[in-house]
């Protein structure tokens, strides 16, 4: 709630602020896809002309946040008639701006009604990691490992979770275990996890299991990469 007040104050400000904007102003007034397509295309129209006008770019800025929370606002109202690819998405997106207790709600109906699903699972282990609940968060990426054993990126994430709850040594069998299925995910896994990054990881989780001259020769692989 005090987020959603924070973005109608600033909104309210910009409204304000920008009130000659005529497309600007029909737009908060009456919000549809026709009105944000022609105000959006109004302040693309100033910056094609102007690639430095600041307040179109700041507008242009303004306009979609109005509509992406018109568009959650929209799920929100809708959400008992989702597919479940729809409400995967939402749940993401929800993941993606840091709202995971909305994120994770969404991921709940999934794994109710697609238990065999393994990435909802992935994603809500993400969304408890990131909100610091390792615990849980490792138990959502053992469930995605058991509905399909090939999900690469969520043996990463697992090692992640083992390791912020202190058990480095699981945390790299876990990791170990999981580059057997590079590739083999239907997934493309450095879609998923950044693959330097998991180099990285690996190097450290060698070095504090004292296996410090396999751990040289990872580090050894990323400097000449």
């Amino acid at each position: 709630m005090r987020n959603t007040f924070i973005i109608l104050t600033i909104l309210a400000c910009a409204t304000w602020l920008f009130a000659q904007d005529a497309p600007f102003a029909v737009y908060q007034a009456e919000p549809s896809q026709e009105t944000f397509l022609a105000a959006q295309g109004h302040f693309t129209a100033q910056l094609a002309e102007n690639e430095a006008d600041a307040s179109a770019r700041l507008m242009l800025g303004y306009l979609h946040l109005m509509e992406l929370n018109r568009t959650i606002g929209w799920y929100d109202e809708h959400q008992d008639d989702l597919k479940a690819g729809q409400r995967f998405g939402w749940a993401n997106l929800m993941l993606s701006m840091g709202r995971y207790d909305d994120a994770l709600a969404q991921y709940d109906k999934l794994n109710e009604s697609k238990p065999d699903w393994s990435c909802p699972w992935r994603h809500k282990g993400e969304a408890y990691y990131e909100s610091g609940r390792y615990a849980q968060a490792a138990t959502a990426f053992e469930k995605a490992i058991e509905t399909r054993i090939e999900h690469y990126d969520a043996y990463v994430w697992l090692a992640r979770a083992q390791h912020a709850l202190g058990e480095d040594a699981t945390a790299l069998a876990t990791l170990e275990t999981g580059f057997g299925y590079y590739g083999k995910d239907i997934e493309d896994p450095d879609e998923e996890v950044d693959a330097v990054e998991v180099k990285e990881f690996y190097a450290m989780l060698l070095e504090v299991n004292g296996r410090d001259e396999e751990a040289a020769q990872v580090r050894a692989e990323l400097e000449g990469n």
